[in-house]
């Protein structure tokens, strides 16, 4: 069965590879930051789309949740005053 989320060190490794890969390609065809920003966010969109065969609909609310629920983890974290901190 294929893992559902990556160790921090996956994470980390991977990340190195594809700042070292942007970072030269941009630089290579003097791209702004901006450009890249809009092709990765475009590129993890449609990564998403092919590999959960998901509608835009379905990938927005699966995102949302997300990051709503890691928004209201942290905030518990930081916050004692709210509910469910320990």
């Amino acid at each position: 069965m294929k893992k559902a989320l990556m160790t921090s060190l996956q994470q980390a490794e991977l990340q190195g590879k594809v700042f070292q890969l942007v970072d030269g390609f941009r630089a290579k065809h003097d791209l702004s930051p901006a450009a890249l920003f809009d092709f990765l966010v475009c590129f993890a969109w449609g990564y998403a789309r092919r590999e959960a065969g998901s509608s835009n609909a379905a990938i927005q609310n699966s995102m949302r949740a997300l990051f709503e629920t890691n928004e209201l983890a942290y905030l518990r974290a930081t916050s004692p005053r709210l509910p469910g901190v320990q």
